[in-house]
This record gives C-alpha cells, structure tokens and sequence, in this order.
C-alpha cells in the first residue's frame, strides 16, 4: 500500500511521512477497466518528495459534511466509499471501532465514491443516505449508512426495494423520502464528492484521507485493518504531545 502525505505548513508534512514510513504496510484494491477484474498491489514505503510534489487536494471538513464525533477533534478521517463495494463494508466495521476507540481525537466523516462500472446501484444506495440526512440530519444519515452496509451482500446485490423500508425501521417520513429518492437533487453532490476523490488520488474504493492536527493530508487507500489504523493515529497523537 502507498501512503502519501500533502503538506500543507512547512515541512511538518515530512515528520509525519517519516513516522509512519516504517508502519504501514498493507494492502490497497484498484479497480480497473475491466468490470470483473480487481487486482492487490503492496508498497513497503512512501516518498516525503513525492507527496510534496504531489499535495492532496480536498474541500475542508464543514458543517456541510456528515459526521460521526465532534468537528473540533484534532484529527479527522474523512472515507471515501462506495456502498456496494466488499472492501468498504469491511472498512466501515474498522472505521466504527476507531471511531469507539478514540472518541474524543477522532472525527470520522463520509463522502461518497460510488464506482458505477461496478456497482450501478450505490448510486441509489448513496442518495438514500443523503435522503435520510435531508429529514434528520446527521443520526438519520448515519443510520440509514450501517442499515444499508449491514444489509447489503456487496457487489451491487442489495435489493433497492429495501431502501424505503430502512427508511421506516429509523423512522423517517416514507412518503417524503421516496420522493427524494427519486429525485435528482443530490446527484451533483455525489459527482462531486468522486470526483474530489479521484483528483485526491483515489484509484479505488475504499479511499479515505486523514487530516492532522497541523492540516497535513495523509491518503490511506483500501480497507486497512484496525492495527493500522491505530499505529497511524497513535503516531499523529505522540508527534503532537
């Protein structure tokens, strides 16, 4: 896996690429061209040089987003992920013990990547979420995320007939969420949301990208398992005492 750093102010971005230089080491899923194809590649090191000449650019976390935790914690996950994918699924269960871990330094938020070579149906899936945040905000969004996440087999074989019955089960207003859903209001923000993605780096799903508490940028491709990411937290946390 290549972990790339952006920085943002001075050369903090170079301490903290050499911190984890020596941890991360796992595995990252690109997708490619061909619909049934998906391959695994490792990479036992990162280059400071690269990612300084290579910065992540990303919309700053807002009150806009959808977020688990509170905005203000020092260190943010944003995941950018595609609801059909097995990887993601896999990385939403990580992603929810971090999460429980560290509640107090970590702000976990979600912005969609839905690969619709692969899985047309996240799209409606991802516009669902939006659906529920659009009636009651945050919690309703979230919820409607782990329903369709616990549901879904993966690789776009989630009945889509489901969706207003998850709406029912967390207690939305039928009638008003099925209208969303087949509206095209959200759309843009999706396409958006893959598009600021792939301009990140993303090859892939799962993509998500750590900010620190200096504002640096850190890529971690693919569904990391939790020691991972807590060696990578652990280290931003002792780099700032």
């Amino acid at each position: 896996m290549e972990i790339k750093t952006s920085n943002k102010r001075g050369n903090i971005g170079i301490a903290i690429a050499i911190i984890i230089a020596g941890l991360l080491i796992a595995t990252s899923v690109v997708v490619t061209n061909n619909k049934d194809s998906q391959q695994e590649k490792t990479s036992q090191e990162i280059s400071s040089e690269e990612s300084i000449n290579e910065p992540i650019v990303i919309s700053e976390v807002s009150e806009e987003d959808y977020i688990r935790g509170d905005i203000n914690a020092p260190i943010k996950i944003i995941e950018y992920s595609d609801t059909e994918c097995p990887f993601c699924k896999r990385l939403h269960q990580t992603l929810k013990k971090v999460h429980e871990e560290y509640p107090e330094d970590v702000v976990w938020v979600y912005r969609h990547l839905p690969m619709l070579q692969l899985h047309p149906k996240a799209l409606p899936e991802a516009v669902a979420t939006e659906c529920a945040g659009e009636q009651r905000g945050d919690d309703a969004f979230w919820q409607m995320l782990d329903r369709i996440y616990e549901e879904t087999p993966g690789n776009n074989r989630l009945d889509l007939e489901k969706l207003p019955e998850f709406a029912t089960d967390i207690g939305l207003d039928v009638d008003k969420f099925n209208e969303c859903l087949t509206s095209n209001r959200y759309e843009e923000k999706i396409a958006k949301q893959t598009e600021e993605a792939f301009n990140a780096g993303a090859k892939g799903t799962p993509f998500s990208v750590v900010v620190t508490p200096e504002g640096n940028y850190i890529s971690v491709p693919g569904a990391q398992p939790i020691d991972v990411w807590t060696n990578l937290i652990d280290s931003i946390l002792e780099n700032e005492s």
